[in-house]
């Protein structure tokens, strides 16, 4: 008797696939050194990522969970900041 050793590969589950937040942009900020490290005591390094450009920030959270928790944040300190869809 022969065993069927044949390898049938999984189906990858889309639903263990995240789909990043939207990207925050922000202008007006002084010092984004020290703006980004607040975030980061904030939110955690593992979770955020800041680009800064000649005139604005750019920032990218990690999940949904630290998204809501960085836009509450900005909201507290009447941040101006604007995402697209």
């Amino acid at each position: 008797m022969a065993i069927d050793t044949t390898i049938v590969p999984e189906e990858p589950n889309i639903a263990d696939h995240t789909k990043l937040p939207l990207q925050i942009f922000m202008k007006g900020i002084l010092d984004f050194s020290d703006f980004c490290s607040d975030l980061i005591e904030l939110i955690e390094v593992d979770n955020l990522f800041c680009k800064a450009a000649t005139d604005h920030l750019r920032i990218q959270t990690a999940n949904p969970e630290t998204y809501r928790l960085l836009i509450h944040y900005l909201k507290e300190k009447n941040a101006e900041y604007h995402t697209f869809n």
